[in-house]
C-alpha cells in the first residue's frame, strides 16, 4: 500500500494494531519505554560530546602545537626514501661543516 511505501522511505517502524485493547495498551507502553530509552541515550551522548568539546577548547593551544609537530614529522618522512634492504627511511640533508663533531 502507499502508506507502507511512505513509511519504508522514511525508515519508520510499523506496528500492527491488535483488536484486543489490552494488547494495544501493552504495545503502546513498549513503544513509550523504547522512546524514553532512546531519549536517555541521546541526552547522555550530547552531554559526553559537550564535555569532550569543553575539554578540547580549554586545551586548544596544546592541540594546535601537537598537530603542527605531527604534520611537520610526516612532511619530513614523506620526503625520505624507504630502503627495502635495511627496512628504514633514508634522508639527505646538509649542515655547516663547523657544526659537525
Amino acid at each position: 500500500t502507499k502508506i507502507n511505501k511512505v513509511c519504508e522511505s522514511f525508515g519508520a517502524h510499523l506496528h500492527l494494531c491488535s483488536e484486543n485493547t489490552q494488547e494495544r495498551k501493552n504495545e503502546q507502553q513498549r513503544v513509550k519505554t523504547r522512546i524514553t530509552d532512546i531519549e536517555q541515550v541521546i541526552d547522555r551522548t550530547e552531554k559526553m560530546f559537550m564535555s569532550q568539546l569543553t575539554d578540547t577548547a580549554m586545551n586548544i593551544e596544546e592541540w594546535k602545537e601537537y598537530v603542527i609537530k605531527k604534520k611537520s614529522i610526516y612532511h619530513m618522512m614523506n620526503m625520505m626514501n624507504y630502503d627495502l634492504g635495511r627496512k628504514c627511511l633514508i634522508g639527505e640533508g646538509w649542515c655547516p661543516k663547523d657544526a659537525m663533531d
